[in-house]
């Protein structure tokens, strides 16, 4: 490696890293002899996946069920891949010069890549840990898991093998003992790990503490006229009922769902906002426009990943619903409503989430460029970006209160609310304009708190191992 063409690093949070993002749309990189070979590969890769993964989404859902933890892996692995080889033809049409989309399109199919492709890792990581226990741990995988997540799945496996030839490269079994750990080391210092590790961390904290918040707003949101006639309810008052009728720690109510949501969400957001902010921008700030696309694109990832844990949560909030946990939870919903009660309120989720994080990374970026300054003393920072935090938070709350209550009231009675504009009219009818805005005290309460909390403990981590987040 030539070290002269490597840039001058100035301070401790500066570190170079080679940008293999962008090589995909940079034709410099292609060897000219091996344009052929590569579209060639290109296409096997293509239609070898296209069928294989095809085959494993088909046998899961029409036959299997989703009768395991280990099927919903293979399913998320499945849909992984598909995304993975959506790129190939593209990548093709490149490596042979006929490209005519454009650069933007470039990096478009460019991130369809490598999202594929790290959320392949994650999912056999999470795979890789669920047969480990039933392995290894067998016994104390039945008793905490029951006899159909502790079973072992022999088809599952087998069927995974299939499902891409990347597969093959990635999975540990197959490699030595010492390059595993070789593997897992390298992959850990990846910045992309990190900030899904910082990210995750952060929003286990927040989850942790203001969990009764959301219990109190998805409350509120739910109450029928007949509960309450014409006497107005607030959140004092839900908070005194859900003390007396289901003691204090029903105020924690829906903590499973929401650390199972959570936790990978927040993790696969920052993560992402990262991938993004490394790829697009390049190192230098980004500007108001730039902070809102990020913002919305990240959450939107985020959103849809997580979508049949959000439903979930949203209806153990509600008390309306008696499941006696996640995997029996996701179960019943697929048998009585299908795939789409798995992801009912999506539209309005991501109408919710996506205008939330780009108004808030916008405010949040933009008011900690105008307080920072770099004679600023360091034990002040966190205090800073946990007020700026709070004044993004508060501004982005109020704007998406309207679509939190839709997608709320979508989630908990898909077949009463079938499509925002029917859910826009009924909550009208029935409670008015003010409606749009009940439990709008105890969520903006709870987003601004966690998203304060998530970023400053998020960027205190990040800065900790080294990085500019």
């Amino acid at each position: 490696m030539d070290y002269t063409l490597e840039p001058n690093l100035t301070s401790m949070t500066d570190y170079y890293y080679p940008d293999t993002f962008s090589s995909p749309c940079d034709g410099e990189l292609i060897q000219r002899d091996s344009k052929l070979l590569l579209a060639i590969i290109y296409c096997l890769l293509f239609v070898f996946g296209l069928l294989g993964n095809s085959l494993v989404i088909l046998v899961l859902v029409v036959c299997k069920k989703l009768r395991s933890i280990t099927d919903i892996y293979l399913l998320n692995l499945a849909l992984s891949d598909l995304l993975f080889v959506f790129s190939f033809p593209f990548q093709t049409h490149y490596q042979l010069d006929q490209w005519v989309f454009g650069t933007f399109m470039c990096k478009v199919f460019s991130g369809f890549y490598y999202l594929g492709f790290f959320s392949s890792m994650f999912f056999i990581t999470l795979m890789s840990m669920d047969r480990y226990l039933a392995v290894v741990h067998a016994v104390y995988a039945i008793k905490s898991s029951g006899p159909g997540l502790g079973a072992i799945e022999a088809p599952g496996p087998e069927l995974s093998r299939f499902s891409s030839p990347m597969n093959q490269k990635v999975r540990p079994a197959l490699l030595p003992p010492q390059d595993v750990g070789d593997t897992v080391e390298t992959l850990m210092l990846h910045p992309v790990i990190k900030a899904f590790l910082c990210g995750s961390i952060s929003g286990t904290c927040s989850t942790l503490l203001f969990q009764p918040l959301d219990l109190l707003k998805t409350r509120l949101q739910t109450l029928q006229p007949s509960d309450h006639g014409s006497k107005r309810v607030g959140m004092l008052a839900v908070f005194l009922k859900v003390v007396r009728t289901e003691s204090l720690l029903g105020l924690w109510k829906g903590m499973s769902p929401s650390i199972v949501r959570c936790v990978p969400g927040v993790g696969i957001y920052f993560g992402t906002l990262y991938c993004l902010k490394q790829y697009f921008l390049r190192g230098h700030p980004p500007t108001a426009l730039e902070s809102i696309m990020l913002g919305m694109g990240s959450r939107s990832v985020a959103g849809v990943c997580m979508s049949p844990i959000t439903v979930i949560k949203t209806r153990y909030e509600s008390g309306k619903y008696g499941y006696e946990s996640i995997y029996a939870a996701l179960r019943s919903i697929y048998r009585s409503e299908g795939h789409r009660g798995l992801f009912s309120g999506l539209t309005a989720t991501l109408l919710r989430d996506a205008p939330f994080s780009g108004i808030y990374l916008l405010f949040y970026s933009q008011t900690k460029s105008l307080v920072l300054h770099d004679h600023l003393d360091a034990a002040f920072v966190p205090v800073i970006n946990f007020s700026c935090g709070i004044f993004a938070g508060i501004l982005a709350s109020l704007v998406t209160q309207p679509a939190d209550v839709i997608k709320t009231h979508m989630q908990l009675s898909p077949v009463k609310f079938q499509w925002i504009g029917q859910a826009v009219t009924i909550i009208f009818k029935d409670h008015g304009l003010r409606g749009f805005f009940q439990g709008s005290v105890p969520r903006t309460l709870r987003r601004t708190l966690m998203a304060a909390m998530a970023w400053t403990v998020y960027e205190e981590m990040m800065a900790k191992m080294g990085l500019k987040s």
